[in-house]
């Protein structure tokens, strides 16, 4: 593993865990350790994680199934907690984070309600928060992810990308810094995911949110990101780190570049090693 990559924290464990200055933005995982009780014992999902994700990037999570990718968005979100180590969300715990709505979470399924239309979909976070979710903020937010014209409609109404892309615009109603992607587009047949791929991330562009994304397609994670974790297998530890030093805006064009499959080569080695 590139230990230029990594926190500090993993070399110097016994430094001090008060964020300074230079380190209070971005998410900073520190020695993270991960377990659940299974059947009266101790399953390990992740081991000693430590992981920065710079602010305003977009990162890729790939690995084998179980290897604890979605354990670890989770543990950003505070929907569970470490059971050893420490994770900062810019300079704060991730509690502190998501009671700040600075986190915003799409999963796997929409999750939309039947009942309500696009827009009512969108606001609900507001509403569970308490918050104020204006009627422009909300028109802006159809619009970034291509859904006007559609505020009325609803789920059954939509296509399984439209949905998603409902999903999308309900994470950020609160204006998260952090964008937590599980496997957005696993359901979505190819030629809708590419799409979809272009779509977020001109949303995310536009949004200046910080992404990470958990997923199992290799060229997606490439295409994606500007660095890509390879998590192995349980208990999920970081295997390596590969920056993905391709230019800014992509387009589809770029997937048949020899940049772009060495890049995707490189994730592929990392993830079968003598396989490949």
């Amino acid at each position: 593993m590139d230990h230029t990559l990594i926190s500090a924290a993993e070399e110097l464990p016994g430094a001090s865990l008060e964020p300074t200055p230079a380190a209070t933005r971005g998410i900073d995982l520190s020695r993270v350790t991960m377990e659940f009780e299974l059947d009266g014992e101790q399953l390990r999902a992740l081991d000693d994680v430590t992981l920065h994700f710079a602010e305003g990037g977009f990162h890729a999570i790939i690995g084998p199934s179980g290897c604890g990718k979605s354990t670890l968005l989770r543990l950003v979100a505070d929907i569970l907690h470490p059971t050893a180590g420490t994770i900062e969300v810019d300079g704060l715990r991730p509690k502190a984070a998501r009671e700040a709505h600075e986190i915003g979470f799409v999963f796997q399924s929409p999750t939309l309600l039947p009942w309500r239309s696009v827009r009512h979909n969108i606001v609900l976070p507001a509403e569970i928060a308490g918050a104020h979710a204006s009627p422009r903020n909300v028109d802006d937010l159809i619009a970034l992810v291509g859904l006007k014209g559609f505020e009325e409609a609803r789920p059954a109404q939509l296509s399984g990308g439209m949905q998603q892309r409902v999903a999308i615009a309900r994470a950020l109603v609160l204006r998260p810094k952090i964008l937590l992607l599980d496997e957005p587009f696993g359901a979505l047949d190819e030629i809708t995911r590419q799409r979809m791929n272009i779509e977020l991330l001109r949303i995310w562009q536009e949004s200046e949110t910080t992404a990470i994304l958990v997923t199992h397609t290799i060229s997606e994670a490439v295409f994606m990101a500007d660095q890509v974790v390879v998590l192995a297998a349980r208990p999920g530890r970081v295997q390596t780190i590969i920056p993905i030093d391709l230019a800014r805006p992509r387009t589809l064009s770029l997937t048949q570049t020899s940049s772009f499959n060495h890049l995707e080569n490189q994730v592929r080695g990392a993830l079968f090693g003598q396989e490949v």
